[in-house]
């Protein structure tokens, strides 16, 4: 306050020179604000994708937006004082404003830089979800596969216990043969049971064998 009183005193040039150079660090200390908020979200981004907030980096590129069309006016308006444009602003005050205008190309081209680091924290995002969303994907088709590969192999089983199980099949055995005919018919089973899944095991390492080949 007691600054602004003597500024006043000095002229209205000087005067709105340290009003200028007040808000220009008022900006500096948003900007040194929302370089900490992009800095978080990457660390959070990278550490665990299901903590990571999207609406906070859209919040942070909308305050870049506003950030950045406020600096370009502002740059505007000091490049025609720069410029001698403005008759109140004697040449002896210039030097003063042009240290503003320097600090203001500055942030804006920061803004600038911190946009597009907006741009590629929000692709790396999309990025990483995809991955975690094909991963979740993967693991889905191996649950599939393993619980299909299962079912294929008790499907005939299934078939041949229900024939079992079924009053003309102990008619065929007869109660005097029904002590060879299930041992030799669960024996089967086993068998065939065997036998089906060597024959899927073999189809899905043959399989998984020609993958690299197909996709060279």
């Amino acid at each position: 306050m007691e600054r602004s009183i003597e500024s006043a005193r000095e002229g209205p040039a000087f005067l709105l020179h340290v009003i200028l150079d007040r808000i220009v660090d008022h900006k500096f200390a948003a900007i040194e604000l929302l370089e900490d908020s992009l800095d978080r979200m990457e660390e959070t981004m990278l550490a665990a994708i299901s903590r990571f907030n999207p609406s906070e980096l859209i919040r942070v590129r909308r305050d870049l937006v506003a950030l950045h069309k406020s600096i370009f006016h502002e740059r505007e308006i000091l490049t025609k004082i720069c410029r001698k444009d403005c008759p109140f602003v004697s040449d002896k005050e210039i030097f003063h404003y042009r240290d503003i205008y320097d600090h203001l190309s500055r942030f804006f081209e920061l803004a600038e830089t911190y946009r597009d680091l907006v741009t590629s924290l929000m692709e790396m995002y999309l990025s990483l979800l995809n991955n975690q969303m094909t991963r979740a994907t993967q693991e889905t088709n191996a649950t599939v596969r393993r619980l299909t590969f299962i079912a294929t192999i008790f499907m005939p089983l299934t078939l041949l216990a229900g024939i079992g199980g079924m009053s003309e099949w102990t008619m065929m055995t007869g109660r005097e043969n029904w002590r060879i005919a299930y041992p030799a018919f669960l024996s089967a089973m086993v068998l065939l049971g065997l036998a089906n899944y060597y024959a899927l095991h073999r189809l899905e390492k043959r399989r998984r064998s020609q993958r690299p080949s197909s996709l060279g």
